[in-house]
């Protein structure tokens, strides 16, 4: 009896990850470096790439990232972006997500502990 062929998984990556891969590659685990470099497909949520942009001007901003460095850094996620499976979230999800929400009561924060 033959061996199935392997196959390579998908793997979802959140934004977080994705930031240390692309912006801090030495500090990504190795663990979650060999698992993006073996997925077969990279599956993302679209609010990806807004988020990914929005941590990289605030490492340009607050963390002396240098806007060469973040450009190249945009260059190289834009890229790979292409071949990423991009999850979209219907607007309706949001709309159930926040009316849930606000029928939370949020109480005031009155001191750290």
């Amino acid at each position: 009896m033959s061996k199935p062929p392997e196959t390579k998984p998908f793997v979802y990556f959140d934004t977080a990850p994705l930031v240390q891969l692309y912006l801090y590659q030495a500090n990504l685990t190795e663990q979650a470096q060999q698992v993006f470099l073996s997925a077969e497909q990279i599956v993302v949520s679209h609010l990806c790439l807004p988020e990914f942009m929005g941590a990289i001007r605030a490492a340009v901003q607050g963390k002396g990232l240098k806007k060469n460095v973040a450009k190249r850094i945009v260059s190289e996620f834009r890229e790979s972006w292409t071949a990423f499976l991009v999850l979209d979230m219907p607007a309706s999800i949001f709309e159930e997500r926040l009316s849930s929400a606000k029928s939370i009561p949020l109480k005031p924060l009155t001191r750290f502990t």
